[in-house]
């Protein structure tokens, strides 16, 4: 069973969640949140994704570096 595990850093006190499968592998993950209900919202918004359409969104090796610019931080 996949299950979804969450968690609060005692290093820097932010909340993070990953989604594993049977065999213990990370299949997913989240960025760090400032609260419990973000981490939490985060999760929930994973689930949903299952009726996310999916694009190939294929480009040149120069400019894939471009499709994984980390998204602002929260407030």
């Amino acid at each position: 069973m996949m299950k979804y595990e969450y968690w609060q850093s005692a290093k820097d006190h932010r909340w993070y969640w990953q989604l594993k499968a049977d065999g213990g592998e990370r299949l997913a993950y989240g960025e760090s949140h400032a609260t419990k209900e973000a981490c939490l919202k985060s999760i929930q918004m994973a689930k949903n994704s299952l009726q996310a359409v999916e694009i190939d969104v294929t480009v040149s090796d120069s400019s894939q570096q471009n499709l994984f610019k980390p998204a602002p931080p929260e407030r």
